[in-house]
């Protein structure tokens, strides 16, 4: 095959799947049906596969400068925060490292006789078959319910973190094609380092919630709490009042049936007359 075949192979058959996958992430979050996001990404193929022919470099090395590319792309089209949709991407991506660098390492001992990059354009869709149960039960289980989260911070360290990671797995070997032991470990222990990574965010987003749950509950309870001490003390001063009152009714019943029995009509209205204008000055809630 010649180099031209490789390239064209290599454009149609290693990243698009990563991508794919990553749009199926977004999947319900497209800014546009679905038959023209596949025709805008046609679309960036034929001008990554234009680099692709027009440039010196090695091919692995010119698909990862066209990455941008597909992410700028992916931000037009998802209907999503950009540095969530770059995040989820630094995710995905690792993998199609760690198979370039195990399509690299075949075709060092595997490759004699073999067009360069054949085994690349091989072993990655394989590797991408391989992973891709795991990969939909990571997005099931764990990517879905963290993209409810709307915490900006959350996002800026994860992608923080993740561009740290990669652009030290991508400086030591920029192009994939390293053999060393220690490259390979690194590449290898990427995409589960992003993950767990990935887990310890998703916990304390949860301990953060439960956090914020239950000191709503607390402050909720307070408040009626609260609310139970006031209405107490009310009717309590309202049952203080009223035992007054039935005292001084008391009181004032003696006073008038003495006046009565005396017969100082004079003294009983004066007498009545005051208990009336006490009578008026008390509160609404004592008279009811």
């Amino acid at each position: 095959m010649s180099d031209f075949e490789i390239r064209l192979l290599h454009t149609l058959v290693c990243a698009p799947p990563f991508d794919f996958l990553i749009f199926y992430i977004f999947r319900t979050r497209l800014r546009f049906r679905r038959s023209y996001t596949i025709i805008g990404y046609l679309l960036l193929i034929t001008l990554t596969l234009a680099i692709q022919m027009s440039s010196a470099l090695d091919m692995s090395l010119t698909a990862l400068l066209c990455r941008p590319l597909a992410l700028l792309y992916m931000t037009a089209v998802i209907r999503d925060h950009p540095l969530r949709i770059l995040s989820i991407a630094l995710l995905v991506y690792p993998l199609l490292l760690l198979a370039s660098t195990l399509g690299t390492t075949m075709e060092f001992f595997f490759g004699e006789g073999l067009p360069h990059g054949l085994w690349k354009c091989l072993l990655i869709p394989m590797f991408f078959l391989i992973v891709l149960p795991t990969a939909l039960h990571t997005i099931h289980h764990l990517l879905t319910p963290i993209l409810r989260v709307d915490d900006r911070r959350l996002w800026l360290f994860l992608c923080g973190y993740e561009l740290i990671l990669i652009a030290l797995a991508i400086a030591a070997d920029p192009s994939s094609s390293s053999v060393r032991p220690t490259i390979i470990a690194a590449r290898l222990l990427l995409p589960f380092a992003l993950v767990q990574y990935l887990r310890v965010s998703d916990l304390l987003t949860r301990y953060t919630e439960e956090g914020n749950a239950l000191l709503q509950r607390q402050m909720h309870e307070r408040m009626i709490r609260k609310a139970e001490e006031a209405h107490y003390h009310t009717m309590l001063e309202i049952w203080r009042r009223s035992r007054r009152m039935r005292h001084d009714l008391s009181q004032h019943a003696t006073m008038i049936a003495q006046l009565a029995r005396e017969g100082r009509r004079e003294r009983l209205a004066a007498y009545l007359h005051n208990i009336a204008q006490q009578f008026a000055a008390m509160p609404g809630e004592i008279k009811k």
